[in-house]
């Protein structure tokens, strides 16, 4: 990564020096990557060193060759790397993959523009892999859309999932790599995925249904319903931890699973009975959590499973954060590596 020995180099090391990142699959790693810039204490140096770094660098060409061809900003990541959002976090993660599979980046509004102009293309919706056969309802409406790689020789492979940071594209490709080389002419990931789609208004197959898969639950309805079963929220801080050790047999429900099938059993709690479903018994405490603080399923499982709720939990506390503060405050879970690329990428 980014050593903090860096201003030594004047930046050099961080922008032209090649440095592909390989992917971590060991999950004290995974972590590591993703939040290793707010590790080194660079902020004092940013003054005048990193000035004459990132002069020198763009200067000799640096940011262009070593940047992945990405577009609506991506290029400027550098400039920002002690501010960067999930999704700018992810490319940088992968961009050892799109570079060599020389990927195509797009965001929302010019990915749509492209897709237009396009004849016949060769649309991967990843989500019929990483949800399910209901992710069928985010595919675009009037064209040809894939849940698999193509067998013979394609002009041109579009890929997409469901939102700008879901990783499920990224690691498709990961995966395919070697096949996509061989059969994909070009390859365009559109980074904004279904959630861009609904927004800009194209067509799906089902723009309602999709729309409960990608859009983050509306913080209006969360609340008022939350008021309404008296939902006790903790935040992603050591204090959630210490309240759930002093629960006791507290009914632990991971909304994960409902959403993505057993494989999201590895974002439960590795010390403690984790269910998928609304207890059907009468406990004191329900524990309720999701993959991360605006989780696109915790609305709906809450909607659904009010009623249940209501009757057989005396407290309900949901935990802001859900799996994502697990991996943050290092909390042992069934499967870390998974879970991480379930919900960081």
């Amino acid at each position: 990564m980014w050593e903090a020995h860096w201003a030594a180099t004047c930046w050099e090391r961080i922008t032209c020096e090649q440095n592909e990142l390989e992917e971590e699959t060991d999950a004290e790693e995974t972590h590591h990557s993703v939040s290793s810039l707010r590790h080194y204490n660079i902020v004092p140096l940013i003054g005048g060193l990193a000035l004459c770094g990132i002069i020198a660098c763009w200067a000799s060409g640096g940011f262009e060759t070593q940047m992945p061809r990405i577009h609506s900003g991506f290029g400027s990541m550098i400039s920002r790397a002690l501010d960067l959002t999930a999704a700018e976090k992810m490319i940088h993660k992968y961009q050892g993959l799109i570079k060599e599979l020389d990927v195509d980046v797009l965001q929302c509004t010019e990915g749509i523009e492209k897709l237009e102009e396009l004849e016949n293309p060769y649309v991967i919706n990843v989500m019929l892999t990483a949800v399910g056969p209901r992710a069928k309802a985010c595919s675009l409406a009037g064209y040809d859309v894939h849940k698999n790689i193509p067998t013979l020789k394609t002009k041109v492979c579009v890929i997409h999932c469901g939102e700008d940071d879901c990783p499920a594209s990224l690691s498709f490709m990961q995966q395919h790599k070697e096949q996509m080389k061989h059969v994909c002419g070009s390859i365009i990931y559109l980074q904004g995925g279904a959630k861009c789609f609904l927004q800009s208004g194209l067509l799906q197959t089902d723009s309602q249904k999709c729309s409960s898969i990608v859009e983050p639950h509306a913080l209006g309805e969360f609340k008022s319903l939350a008021e309404e079963l008296e939902i006790k929220s903790l935040p992603c801080n050591g204090v959630m931890l210490e309240e759930i050790s002093r629960l006791e047999k507290p009914f632990i429900i991971n909304m994960m699973i409902s959403a993505l099938g057993e494989r999201a059993d590895a974002c439960s709690l590795s010390d403690e009975v984790v269910h998928a479903n609304a207890p059907t018994t009468r406990h004191t405490d329900c524990v309720i959590f999701c993959g991360e603080a605006h989780c696109p399923f915790a609305l709906s499982f809450l909607e659904k499973n009010r009623g249940t709720l209501r009757k057989f939990c005396k407290n309900i506390l949901f935990l802001q954060g859900g799996a994502r503060c697990f991996l943050k405050q290092k909390v042992p879970l069934k499967n870390i590596g998974q879970c991480s690329k379930l919900v960081v990428g």
